[in-house]
C-alpha cells in the first residue's frame, strides 16, 4: 500500500430474492508510514595515520511525521559491515583510524511500534594515509670558521603521496 486507507464491513442476505443488509462494521484504518530516505553522509576523506577524521553527518534527509526517527550507522572496518553500538543520532564521529575505513548509515522510522527503515547512504570512504619514515641524512661534520660543509646527502624517507 501507498496510502493511508479505512475498510468497512457489511454482511448482504439473500432470502427468495430479498435483499438485506446489515450495518457497516466500525472502520479500520491501515496507516502507511511516510516515505523515508537514507539521505547522504557526506564526502570522502583522507587523513594521516592515527588521526581523527572530520565527523560524517546528515545531508539532504527527509523526516517524515509524526514518526520517531532515528538512524543506524555501519562501519567495514573488520572487512564486512558491521552496526556501530550506540551510533543512533544523525551524525557519527569516528574514532582516530589506523586503517582505511568505509561507513554507511540508514534512517529508521517508529510510528505505533511499526518500524521501517530506508536503504543505506552510499558510504563515504575515509583513506588512512601510510606515515612517512624520515629517512637519514650524512654524517656529522666539523668544519673551519667561515667555511661551507660538505654537501649534505639523504637516503629517501618511505610514506604514500
Amino acid at each position: 500500500m501507498t496510502a493511508t486507507t479505512s475498510y468497512k464491513k457489511r454482511t448482504v442476505s439473500t432470502l427468495n430474492g430479498n435483499v438485506c443488509y446489515s450495518y457497516a462494521t466500525a472502520p479500520v484504518t491501515i496507516t502507511v508510514q511516510s516515505v523515508i530516505t537514507a539521505g547522504a553522509i557526506g564526502s570522502a576523506q583522507t587523513i594521516c595515520y592515527n588521526t581523527t577524521p572530520a565527523a560524517l553527518s546528515s545531508i539532504d534527509t527527509k523526516s517524515p511525521t509524526p514518526p520517531a526517527v532515528s538512524y543506524e550507522w555501519q562501519t567495514n572496518a573488520t572487512g564486512s559491515y558491521v552496526t556501530i553500538d550506540g551510533a543512533t543520532v544523525s551524525s557519527y564521529q569516528p574514532p582516530a583510524l589506523t586503517a582505511t575505513t568505509s561507513f554507511q548509515r540508514r534512517t529508521v522510522s517508529t510510528f505505533n511500534g511499526n518500524v521501517c527503515y530506508s536503504g543505506y547512504t552510499t558510504p563515504v570512504a575515509i583513506t588512512v594515509q601510510i606515515t612517512p619514515t624520515a629517512g637519514a641524512i650524512s654524517s656529522d661534520q666539523t668544519i673551519c670558521y667561515n667555511t661551507a660543509p660538505a654537501l649534505l646527502t639523504s637516503t629517501d624517507g618511505g610514506g604514500s603521496g
